[in-house]
């Protein structure tokens, strides 16, 4: 898995560790989104939850700020880069540092 500072296009595709905040979430019919680093539409990424994930991002979504580690594939959907999310070890709290 490969720790990455910031997203480009190198990374799509690949198993990545990224360290980011939360931003914003949005809701759909067995969707789930959570904006990561920056609000919609300028968000560098975005985690993707469907059917029983979404009970995963739910208790994220108040959460506004949160210093996460996200684990996962790095995909490219029109243009924006999203890491699915199918379990919760694939999102970890930030160590904070003093």
């Amino acid at each position: 898995m490969r720790k990455i500072s910031f997203l480009n296009a190198n990374h799509i595709d690949e198993q990545v560790n990224v360290s980011t905040t939360i931003a914003i979430y949005k809701e759909f019919n067995n969707l789930l989104l959570i904006n990561l680093g920056d609000p919609y539409p300028n968000s560098p990424l975005i985690l993707v939850f469907r059917g029983d994930a979404i009970a995963i991002g739910d208790k994220l979504k108040t959460e506004t700020g949160m210093k996460i580690i996200v684990l996962g594939k790095l995909v490219n959907y029109n243009g924006k880069a999203e890491i699915e999310i199918t379990k919760a070890n694939q999102i970890l709290p930030q160590p904070t540092t003093n």
